[in-house]
């Protein structure tokens, strides 16, 4: 941690009256000093590749999972639209669908045994058409197993950040070195155990900076389906200023908050993937900024194989609006979340998991770690991201069936 004797009246003058950590900077008054005036990067929030949106040539985007597997003839079905011009036109196989104030609808329908197509349509004042397909399949009551590829394929997107420019060093430790000891490794560890272990296709980012965190984000972004799962994991340095938080790429500027990646920029991105279940996890100071915790995960009517209905945006931060420890080693956060990992035989729900990370990183550090669904990101209540573990097929008991 980082002694306030450390910050005298000149360096606190200079910096913007704020100190760092690792993994954060804490304001004392004012972060306008360092990176300007806060939120005036909203319009480049809106689209990641930083371009002008056109309003008028934006097609309305229909976000549903693209397949619910399920053993009733009754099933449920969720999704929400995203517009930024009205809507004239939202339909259902051709029949008008009626969506809620936040424009999220939720339908029950019924379904012959095997698979079933839906066609769902939304039209703007402009004529924009956006169009989704999504495919519900019935097993017969005889089905006691679920094939592990009926529950798509896993990605990750791993960051983690060792090395910081020169000039945040006075600011962050006796030593005047502003790098970190442990992010990467952090980092390599859990790729390694959600590839050698789960099957994810991974893609790590070391020392990572903005314009590779956009360029990931975009990627997926373009390319994931509705049957697909994506883990978003980051450490590094954070920030928060008021309600707003920030990771700290490699390549930070002083004075320029484009090169910083917030949470608003998260929420908006995440919101516009068509990705069935996004997990978010932060390994880094105040990183309960990324995390709306009064929309929780219900898990005591939660029911992992009718779970693939729901739209998933889902966090997981390593301390509340606090510092966190960056550990001997390995940060305590992070040994927690892989022990937990490696502890499942087979499928878990990330709000089991993280029950399990909580109870291991606070035995061990003066943080407690949070969860919740991701602000303004389009979650959807009674849905959860999944841990497989790499087993041909998961086990289908009866009691876990919707009814």
């Amino acid at each position: 941690s980082v002694s306030k004797d450390k910050f005298n009246a000149a360096a606190m003058a200079h910096i913007g009256n704020i100190r760092f950590d690792r993994g954060n900077l804490e304001r004392d008054q004012s972060f306008s000093n360092l990176f300007g005036s806060l939120g005036k990067l909203e319009e480049r929030d809106n689209l990641l590749d930083g371009e002008e949106v056109d309003q008028e040539t934006v097609r309305p985007r229909v976000v549903v999972t693209g397949r619910l597997e399920t053993q009733e003839k009754q099933v449920r079905l969720s999704g929400y639209i995203s517009s930024p011009n009205p809507l004239t036109r939202v339909e259902l196989d051709g029949k008008t669908l009626e969506l809620d104030e936040n424009a999220q609808f939720t339908i029950s329908l019924s379904v012959d045994v095997g698979e079933t197509e839906l066609v769902f349509e939304a039209e703007d004042e402009n004529g924009g058409v956006g169009r989704r397909v999504t495919t519900i399949i019935r097993y017969p009551e005889s089905a006691n197993f679920l094939p592990k590829e009926r529950l798509g394929t896993y990605h990750a997107l791993i960051i983690g950040i060792n090395d910081y420019p020169d000039w945040l060093g006075q600011y962050v430790s006796d030593s005047g070195d502003a790098d970190l000891a442990n992010a990467i490794s952090d980092a390599e560890q859990l790729a390694a155990v959600l590839d050698q272990e789960y099957g994810y296709e991974v893609r790590m980012l070391r020392d990572a900076t903005v314009e590779q965190i956009i360029e990931s984000l975009t990627y997926y972004r373009d390319n994931l389906t509705a049957e697909d799962n994506l883990l978003i994991f980051y450490a590094g340095h954070g920030i928060v200023v008021g309600d707003i938080g920030y990771w700290m790429p490699s390549d930070v500027e002083r004075g320029k908050e484009e090169t910083l990646i917030s949470n608003r920029l998260l929420s908006r991105t995440l919101s516009q993937f068509d990705v069935g279940k996004v997990m978010l996890i932060a390994d880094a100071c105040y990183s309960a900024s990324f995390v709306n915790q009064t929309r929780k995960v219900d898990t005591e009517n939660f029911n992992r194989f009718d779970n693939q209905h729901a739209i998933v945006r889902a966090a997981m931060s390593s301390g509340g609006l606090e510092v966190v420890s960056d550990g001997v080693g390995q940060s305590p956060f992070n040994e927690a979340l892989v022990n937990g990992l490696r502890r499942n035989d087979g499928i878990v729900s990330a709000q089991q998991l993280f029950v399990i990370v909580k109870s291991l990183t606070v035995r061990k550090a003066q943080q407690t770690p949070q969860y919740g669904a991701v602000p303004a990101s389009g979650h959807q209540e009674g849905g959860d991201f999944l841990f497989v573990k790499e087993t041909p097929f998961i086990a289908r008991p009866e009691a876990q069936v919707s009814g």
